[in-house]
């Protein structure tokens, strides 16, 4: 029971440290931020996390392995890819909303050098763009997909994804668009 209690615990700690992370930023963010957000003492919270460092670290391997599940998965055809790729990162936010804010940590991440090296190291093994345009390419060539540039529409429709994910975050009662809207931006016209 104790051990569940404190896995409950260190949960909270992330899920509310999630929302300090994605509104200071890890520069402005300071541990009696997350402490007080938690409703903790900084010594408890030390008990889960030995610092702050070690608690966005965990945040960001936690983005980058969800982040990585999602996009490795598999599809016969390429427009599938995307759909699937759509409706389970859609799925994803609407069921549980802090996975949106951690798609914008992830974001900020990917454009910041303050933060520490080993988060660093997980943002760089995420190859989103480079992942989406061998598929597009393939999809291309079965007709599939909309000609044109394969980085360009792999940007155009990640961008789209994550623009709205973003607005999400913040905004959970604008509701999230029909796959097939994302997916026209791809498919042939």
């Amino acid at each position: 029971m104790r051990v569940e209690q404190r896995e409950k615990r260190k949960l909270e700690i992330i899920i509310t440290s999630i929302d300090v992370f994605v509104t200071r930023g890890y520069a402005g963010t300071k541990i009696q931020d997350i402490a007080e957000s938690a409703g903790m003492s900084v010594g408890l919270l030390f008990h889960y996390f030995e610092s702050k460092e070690a608690l966005y670290n965990e945040l960001i391997k936690i983005a980058v392995d969800g982040t990585m599940e999602t996009l490795n998965q598999d599809a016969a055809m390429p427009i599938e890819y995307f759909e699937k790729l759509t409706r389970d990162l859609f799925m994803k936010v609407n069921n549980h909303p802090y996975w949106a804010k951690i798609f914008v940590l992830l974001k900020q991440a990917m454009n910041n050098d303050s933060i520490p090296e080993i988060a660093k190291k997980y943002v760089r093994k995420i190859k989103i763009v480079e992942r989406m345009v061998q598929v597009i390419k393939s999809g291309q060539q079965l007709q599939i997909i909309r000609r044109g540039n394969s980085t360009t529409l792999a940007m155009l429709y990640w961008t789209t994804v994550t623009g709205i994910i973003e607005q999400y975050a913040f905004t959970p009662s604008i509701p999230l668009p029909e796959v097939s809207w994302i997916l026209s931006l791809i498919k042939p016209t």
